[in-house]
């Protein structure tokens, strides 16, 4: 476990036959958070333990633990210690836990104590009075039990081995079943990860194609704001819009007051019209009437006229005949 010993952080290796822990190189598991040790031949504790001292959370339950060696001393941040389905002798828990206050609380649906054991005052564990000498004994009798390399010859011996094949084979299912989960899970999200590449190539278009439209926006605008006498060139297109806005807003409402103006010119300038119509309307009975005046003294001015000739004629006449 050397070479993964900075990045590993779950190590399970329940229903393993694992009936001793060795750490020669006194690696340090840095990073693990889970440790499970559970359902194995371990007969007790000793300080190669450590190597997972940092663990979070650490299952040791269904062993055959009587011992438990003094240094073993998990860290503070180590939540769950769970030692039950073991027969650790009373004295050396007791030891124990003091200094791993974890393995003190053990949740009832991970607890594997069997049915009517009692544990001691404090503890959700349960734990065997033996006397040390004896457990000592006890221990080289449990690794002789757990060698790979002694198979079991009495009934009880092979019926707890028979026991521990099926649970093993029903953990080999689950994981076999969690495998298949794993790898469906990773095909879909290989399969996610096609369409969301997908996606994002779409998108890079599709952002490609508004930048583009972008840039001719921002010439369009900047030639509108050229076209107004404008200096924008290094301004922000929101802005350079925004004042197009602001400035044709000014010349429509320059050019909305030049408008009224000439609305108020005209309906002046119809209104004077109007009233010469009507003066017009009523000087022209009047002119009528002074262009009849005016032909009938006319008329009587030529036979004025005429009648002071015959007069004159006459005048002469008379006077050459007196």
């Amino acid at each position: 476990l050397k070479p993964s010993a900075s990045s590993l952080k779950e190590l399970i290796l329940s229903y393993n036959y694992i009936y001793e822990v060795y750490n020669k190189e006194n690696v340090l598991l840095s990073l693990l958070d889970v440790l499970d040790l559970s359902h194995n031949k371990l007969p007790w504790l000793g300080p190669d333990m450590m190597a997972a001292r940092q663990a979070k959370t650490v299952d040791l339950s269904a062993n055959q633990i009587v011992l438990i060696d003094k240094t073993v001393r998990f860290d503070g941040r180590t939540a769950s210690i769970n030692l039950s389905g073991n027969k650790v002798q009373c004295q050396s828990l007791e030891e124990f836990l003091p200094h791993n206050p974890a393995a003190r609380n053990v949740s009832p649906d991970k607890n594997r104590d069997p049915k009517g054991c009692v544990p001691k005052p404090r503890n959700t564990i349960c734990c065997d009075a033996l006397s040390a000498p004896f457990a000592d004994r006890l221990i080289e009798q449990k690794r002789k039990q757990s060698s790979l390399l002694n198979l079991p010859t009495d009934p009880m011996s092979k019926a707890n081995c028979s026991t521990v094949d099926e649970d093993r084979q029903r953990m080999i299912s689950s994981m076999g079943s969690a495998i298949i989960s794993v790898a469906n899970e990773v095909q879909r999200l290989q399969k996610d990860k096609i369409r969301l590449t997908s996606e994002r190539l779409a998108l890079n278009q599709t952002v490609t194609a508004q930048r583009e439209q972008s840039e001719s926006v921002r010439e369009a605008l900047l030639a509108a704001a050229q076209s107004l006498n404008l200096s924008l060139d290094h301004e922000a297109s929101p802005v350079v819009l925004q004042k197009i806005i602001d400035q044709y807003e000014y010349l429509s409402k320059q050019e909305e007051l030049e408008r009224n103006k000439a609305t108020e010119d005209w309906n002046k300038y119809s209104t004077e019209i109007e009233n010469w119509l009507k003066e017009k309307a009523r000087l022209e009975p009047l002119i009528e009437k002074y262009d009849a005046d005016i032909s009938k003294a006319n008329t009587t001015l030529v036979d004025l006229t005429r009648q002071k000739a015959v007069l004159t004629e006459q005048l002469r006449n008379k006077a050459m005949g007196g």
